[in-house]
């Protein structure tokens, strides 16, 4: 390995060249982060006459770099942007010529590459030829181990030397000479599988003004509030940042902006090589032709355009005061002051600016941030009086059901959207509970609960629901039902407190069913929200009602008389109608009467039937016995009696079943011709 570091000394200039010798790396100056994982960084500075300018990412942040990068310079133009093929090395050292295996020695390598020329300097000597071949040879004894390289020169003499003689040793052919740059300039790169390098090529005739932009993983920024209640003032709602810094480079002066939304970002497979699977084709004029399938043209839409930037007239200011300098809290006079000193809102000399972009929001810090990498930050980027008044609110969704929750009811009229997160509540000079919100726009309303009243008691008296035909209509012998389900729950509440209230009660909003009374105080797109005043020391209660209207489709020549009859009693129904549906059981009525007489006829028919074979059976018997001429006789007169009621059951049989068809015949004409 001590030889091998001879040819490393030898190819140094060519190595510095190839890995990016003189390579400059630019400072980020601004960065926005957003909440869907991706950050945007900025960087720019002035890159030298000479030498790329090199950028360093994780390997995971790759793929996202290379989709959006974006690169301009004042003085110049960007030729290309190198970076290493994401291969393993064992791919990447396929592509040369040569191996130097780990524990190889230089003779090995001098070995390997006969017949190439090199040249070096053996003492004030200069030796030059083509390689012969280069061998070890081993340690003995008295001696170590020793490399030879035997040349054949110019002058046609082969001569050998010990590799460890010769200084400035390197390949006259400047592409080889090269190839083993690259070598080790890879074999060195994979020792830091984390970390890929970008270079920029630009071409220029001096000095550059160089900037690069690009989008990269990054952890979202999350935001924290406080709610602060004071006495006889509106409350100040304050909000602070909380950023990471994880993209391994220092953020020294960024500018740094915050984005309320969630733009789409993805990963795709853009950063490692892809390799597809080719069609093997047979020579031409081989074989049998087999068809071919085509498919239908697929239209693709055009590429959206990106939009516009925001202009500076839509900036609005968060908060007043003067901008700039550095955060702090207020100082107290002594640790007695601040231990009786009261949660008020902090000390802060400048909060950030917002900015509408599009369905976006963001949120840009006047002065310049230093986050050092590996380390987290606060920031604060809203402090203002806003519009809220305490109230309790009560909902089927919280986890205590005899106690409406401490709340509070915000009007985001801060002049900016507020990104979601969640607020400590402080009353009275107090922490008085935790909060969370979503997103808020300008003007928008929220509802927020930080604790458990215990001072009020409650109440929920669910009802049985009870049914309503509310209109019967028949048409072509359909019979059409509307109804309403309606259903009661009353809400029981009693104050403790010598102070009134006010109660939120917030019904989850059921499928098809309308409120009734009272009337909605508001309405969202899960439940509807009534508000109750509560008396100081005093009771209160709430009914709401709800009904659920539904209908009913029948086929009335289905429905039987006493399921009609029902209908016939609802006091909706018009006396036309009534008489109507009577008419119909009356008919139905007949059917079913002549139709339990056919029963009753069948039946004896059928007993009769039984009888008269019975009769049969002993006749037979008894004529095959001796004397029994008589008995035989008598059996044949209680047959022929048992016939003739037979035949008389079987016409008033056929009788009934022909006035049934014609009840039957005489109910349809009637379902027919009904209507109301």
């Amino acid at each position: 390995m001590k030889h091998l570091s001879c040819i490393g000394l030898g190819v140094a200039a060519v190595l510095a060249l190839s890995a990016g010798a003189g390579a400059q790396e630019i400072p980020v100056r601004r960065v926005v982060l957003y909440k869907n994982g991706v950050g945007y960084v900025e960087r720019g500075g002035e890159a030298s006459a000479s030498g790329p300018v090199t950028l360093t990412f994780r390997a995971d942040e790759m793929t996202d770099v290379l989709k959006s990068l974006s690169v301009s310079a004042t003085n110049g133009s960007v030729e290309r942007v190198r970076f290493s093929t994401d291969e393993s090395l064992d791919a990447k050292l396929r592509a040369f010529p040569f191996r130097i295996n780990p524990g190889e020695n230089m003779a090995s390598l001098l070995d390997e590459l006969r017949g190439e020329r090199i040249e070096a300097m053996r003492g004030a000597d200069r030796v030059q030829g083509t390689i012969l071949s280069a061998q070890t040879v081993p340690a003995t004894t008295q001696t170590p181990a020793r490399e030879y390289v035997t040349l054949l020169e110019d002058g046609g003499a082969m001569n050998s030397y010990e590799v460890a003689s010769l200084g400035q040793l390197r390949f006259a052919n400047a592409k080889l000479q090269q190839q083993v740059a690259d070598y080790l300039r890879i074999v060195a790169e994979s020792r830091n599988q984390e970390r890929r390098s970008v270079s920029i090529d630009v071409a220029r005739s001096g000095n550059t003004q160089l900037s690069a932009r690009y989008m990269t993983p990054m952890p979202v920024w999350k935001s924290s509030y406080r709610m602060i209640f004071g006495k006889g003032e509106k409350p100040t709602l304050e909000g602070w940042a909380v950023v990471d810094n994880t993209s391994g480079a220092d953020w020294s002066g960024i500018s740094l902006s915050l984005i309320s939304g969630k733009p789409v970002s993805f990963l795709t497979n853009i950063y490692p090589p892809v390799n597809v699977e080719r069609p093997f084709v047979p020579l031409p004029g081989i074989g049998s032709t087999a068809p071919v399938t085509y498919e239908s043209e697929m239209r693709v839409q055009a590429a959206i355009a990106p939009a516009a930037a925001p202009s500076p007239a839509m900036e609005k200011t968060v908060a007043g005061g003067v901008l700039g300098g550095t955060i702090g809290a207020r100082n107290m006079a002594s640790a007695d002051a601040m231990e009786r000193s009261e949660a008020r809102p902090s000390g802060l000399a400048s909060v950030a600016t917002g900015i509408e972009a599009g369905a976006l929001f963001a949120y840009h810090f006047p002065d310049r941030v230093n986050v050092r990498k590996g380390e987290s930050v606060m920031l604060p980027f809203l402090q203002k009086p806003v519009s809220a008044q305490r109230l309790l609110i009560f909902t089927e969704r919280q986890p205590v059901t005899n106690h409406p929750m401490l709340a509070f009811e915000m009007t985001n009229d801060s002049g900016v959207t507020l990104d979601g997160g969640p607020v400590t509540v402080f009353d009275g000079g107090e922490y008085a509970g935790e909060a969370l919100f979503e997103t808020t726009k300008e003007g928008e309303k929220r509802l927020m609960s930080y604790g458990i009243d215990l001072g009020t008691s409650l109440r929920v008296e669910p009802t049985s629901g009870t049914r309503t035909v509310q209109e019967i209509s028949m048409q072509r012998g359909i019979l059409s039902v509307k109804s309403k389900q309606r259903s009661t729950v009353k809400y029981s509440l009693s104050n403790a407190d010598a102070r009134p209230k006010t109660l939120v009660i917030e019904r989850l909003i059921r499928p098809n069913y309308e409120t009734v009374s009272p009337a909605v105080s508001e309405k969202t797109s899960t439940a509807n929200r009534f508000r109750l005043p509560l008396p100081a020391s005093g009771a209160a209660s709430l009914e709401i009602v709800e009904e659920f209207p539904f209908y009913q489709s029948h086929q009335v020549s289905n429905l039987n008389e006493d399921q009609l009859v029902i209908y016939t009693r609802n006091e909706t129904l018009p006396a036309a109608a009534r008489q109507a549906l009577e008419r119909i059981v009356a008919k139905k009525r007949q059917i079913a009467e002549n139709a339990r007489q056919s029963a009753v006829v069948q039946a004896r028919i059928e007993s009769l039937n039984t009888q008269m074979e019975r009769v049969r059976r002993n006749m037979g018997s008894l004529n095959s016995i001796a004397g029994q001429q008589a008995q035989v006789q008598k059996l044949a007169v209680e047959l022929g009696a048992l016939q003739t009621d037979a035949a008389g059951r079987e016409a008033e049989l056929d009788r009934l079943r022909e006035g049934g068809l014609t009840l039957k015949q005489e109910l349809d004409a009637l379902i027919e011709s009904t209507q109301f």
